[in-house]
């Protein structure tokens, strides 16, 4: 499998929030398996920013990302990190392929 789409959550955690934030991701990352087209989803801690956290999904195509962000359960979880986070950011990013091109 190829990872042709990616898509980022950048989380800016605020002060004595860490704790219900992590039950928060961790629990979205052990949904991830039951996403068609998932390749997985994992959280990396910034080595620069100790308070910022990077949330990146793996995704077999953009059409597997779509159906991702339509399902909602993305949303969700934006909506339940906004209320605990300083600040968020998203991103996506799809693999240059000839129908893109």
């Amino acid at each position: 499998m190829h990872i042709n789409a990616v898509n980022t959550l950048e989380i800016e955690v605020g002060e004595g929030r860490d704790e219900v934030l992590m039950q928060c991701l961790h629990a979205f990352i052990g949904r991830a398996g039951k996403w068609p087209g998932c390749l997985g989803y994992g959280l990396t801690q910034s080595t620069h920013q100790t308070r910022v956290w990077l949330l990146s999904g793996y995704w077999e195509s953009q059409a597997a990302l779509s159906a991702h962000f339509a399902d909602g359960e993305l949303g969700t979880l934006v909506w339940q990190v906004g209320r605990q986070a300083l600040g968020i950011r998203f991103n996506r990013y799809l693999a240059q392929t000839d129908e893109h091109a």
